[in-house]
């Protein structure tokens, strides 16, 4: 919106609740994010770890420093702050306002919501895995993962041990992993899969919480869906556009998509714009921006993650090599300790 309201263009937007709301997520703000980001947001941050730590089923931890913290937002706040900017630019947002179909013909777009009716030349959908706009214009036929988050109020002792790194523990579950990521007051955890081959999140989320310790602490837990990129999408459709995990741009090996829902908001930004320009809403060239801009590379990302959740173990064998790890401690395998030469 805030792109929309920056070429002058007359935008709004549509949601069933209002900001500040909680989403779930780690929090991570991806170097992708931050070079799509022209204001000013880090006074957000929670948390900049500079280390972050893999895992193979929370056994054989191996740990990597960065040069580069890593940035660690509440998404609360952070979305807060891209919808205040972008009514700052001159866009319009309507809370509580639940978006029950969309309707498109040649002359426009009718929006149904649970308070009234909205008519505009375009529609964007930014409405998620499963949004309602996917659905009513024909394109909602994308497979699905899921993710359980837990958002753990622990004691600031505890936070604490947790604040200089993020960890994950791959393989568990199978075709997933498990994370922990700190904030000021509060730890990010949870357990998510990217496959429709989901079984019992709950159970491995539990089963990591308790391996962790942190398990017995006041928690609210949150599951959403994780869109699974086929590279055979389809993002548009006359006077209708896809961003974010709505066109299913979401990194298929982390589930990391905040970077991607902010560059194609801008790619969708130009097409809406040359639009209203030129009269062509049939949008054909936003799939094609968006397969070459943002496409290929999950493409890409695909085919390693296919590669690396068939063989985990492998993959972080080559990593305990690297790090110079060639001989295990047996009698420390449970906690995970290993001996480097």
């Amino acid at each position: 919106m805030r792109a929309l309201a920056q070429a002058g263009v007359r935008a709004c937007a549509l949601d069933k609740a209002d900001f500040p709301r909680h989403k779930p997520c780690g929090g991570g703000i991806s170097i992708r994010t931050v070079a799509e980001l022209d204001f000013e947001w880090k006074d957000l941050v929670e948390a900049a770890p500079r280390t972050i730590e893999f895992a193979l089923r929370d056994l054989y931890p191996v740990r990597k420093e960065s040069e580069a913290p890593f940035l660690l937002v509440m998404r609360s706040e952070f979305d807060a702050r891209l919808l205040e900017r972008a009514i700052e630019a001159g866009g319009r947002f309507y809370p509580h306002h639940l978006v029950q179909g969309v309707e498109v013909d040649e002359n426009g777009v009718v929006v149904q919501t649970d308070r009234g009716l909205f008519h505009a030349p375009v529609v964007i959908g930014a409405d998620g895995a499963k949004g309602c706009v996917a659905r009513s214009i024909g394109l909602h036929s994308r497979a699905h993962g899921i993710a359980l988050d837990a958002e753990i109020e622990a004691p600031p002792e505890v936070v604490a041990e947790y604040q200089d790194s993020v960890y994950f523990s791959f393989a568990d579950p199978p075709w997933g992993y498990s994370w922990i990521s700190p904030k000021r007051r509060t730890l990010s955890a949870g357990v998510g899969k990217v496959t429709q081959r989901i079984g019992s999140l709950k159970e491995t989320l539990n089963r990591f919480l308790q391996g962790k310790k942190l398990s017995g602490y006041p928690m609210r837990l949150f599951g959403h869906p994780v869109p699974l990129w086929s590279g055979q999408q389809r993002h548009a459709a006359p006077r209708a556009l896809l961003v974010g995990d709505a066109a299913g741009l979401v990194d298929p090996l982390m589930g990391e998509g905040i970077a991607y829902a902010v560059k194609s908001g801008k790619i969708a930004a130009h097409h809406v714009t040359r639009a209203l320009e030129s009269g062509d809403f049939s949008f054909e060239g936003y799939s094609v921006d968006i397969n070459a801009g943002i496409g290929l590379e999950l493409t890409r990302a695909g085919d390693f993650a296919h590669r690396f959740y068939t063989f985990p173990r492998i993959f972080h064998l080559y990593q305990l090599g690297m790090m110079g790890v060639d001989t295990w401690d047996a009698s420390q395998q449970s906690t995970g300790k290993v001996v480097q030469r």
